[in-house]
């Protein structure tokens, strides 16, 4: 149980980072924000990204704090590999899809063609690291943290080290991994975030403990995020929810049904109530601070796919 003032102390640093860093993304305006927009509309602008931004160290803090010696060190020898690697690339690889995500974060209503939080999350990493590397710095970053918490994942099920090796082989090899890790674009982060997905995945299948809600929390409030990079990602919400229907319909042909409302209570707001939060803090991001809308050409393109 969390105490109050941890509670409290969280509250004022996800309330002061924010601001701080809403001042100096105006302070500097590396992307020019206030030039197009106005201060007031670029400091609603600089506001969702500073929001933003901090969710995601928060996030990548979350995973990170967890690791174990030998995850952090399969972390710290993947920061070498792939940081070497972006030297190489330097800046990254960027499409003309990379190119319209940077310019679609410095309009209002920002062209939401390539999904509303594309261009979100690149502006929230660029307009605090004024480089176009520091999209697949972040990108790198993440995918190290995906690899030690699947690491972290085979040596709590007691896989032993094989299964380790041949996982850090196959990355280490793989060139359609290496290269799309430094491929600036929403299909990266998805498949960051499907790495995540499946991790827990296996956790909830696999928890004995999964009544607590705990393990379902992290994987429907990743499916949230799924959603909200490609529209595409409410399958794995679908999926999500399979599992744990299954996993009480289990419990109950076992003859554990169940111990009362309390128990199906507790389940259902330690398991929801973080998504529904990601949801409305979502919804209020894109709606007030950081709206979008589609272009012609980009509302034709969805009625095709449709």
């Amino acid at each position: 149980m969390i105490s109050a003032q941890s509670l409290a102390t969280r509250g004022v640093a996800f309330t002061a980072l924010p601001a701080l860093s809403t001042i100096y993304i105006l302070a500097f305006d590396f992307w020019d924000l206030r030039a197009g927009l106005g201060l007031m509309r670029s400091a609603t602008m600089a506001l969702g990204y500073a929001i933003a931004f901090w969710a995601m160290v928060a996030g990548f803090l979350f995973y990170f704090t967890r690791l174990g010696f030998l995850a952090r060190m399969v972390f710290g020898i993947a920061a070498a590999l792939l940081g070497l690697l972006l030297l190489l690339a330097w800046p990254g690889f960027y499409i003309s899809d990379s190119f319209a995500q940077v310019w679609a974060g410095v309009i209002r209503p920002i062209d939401s063609g390539l999904g509303s939080f594309t261009p979100i999350v690149t502006h929230a990493l660029i307009q605090h690291l004024p480089t176009m590397a520091a999209v697949p710095a972040a990108q790198i970053a993440f995918f190290r943290l995906a690899l030690g918490t699947a690491v972290q994942l085979y040596l709590d099920r007691g896989e032993g080290r094989l299964p380790i090796g041949i996982l850090l082989a196959w990355v280490a090899l793989s060139a359609p991994i290496l290269f799309t890790v430094l491929l600036v674009s929403r299909d990266t982060w998805m498949a960051i975030v499907s790495m995540f997905v499946a991790i827990e995945s296996v956790r909830f299948i696999a928890d004995p403990d999964w009544r607590d809600g705990r393990v379902a929390a992290r994987l429907l409030a990743l499916c949230v995020v799924a959603w909200w990079l490609r529209v595409d990602g409410a399958l794995m919400g679908l999926l999500a929810l399979a599992m744990l229907l299954r996993r009480w319909q289990r419990r109950a042909t076992q003859g554990r049904a169940t111990q009362g409302r309390a128990v199906r209570g507790g389940f259902v707001r330690c398991a929801f109530l973080p998504a529904v939060g990601l949801l409305a803090g979502g919804t209020l991001l894109t709606a007030v601070l950081v709206p979008g809308k589609l272009s012609p050409r980009h509302r034709g393109q969805r009625v095709s796919t449709v």
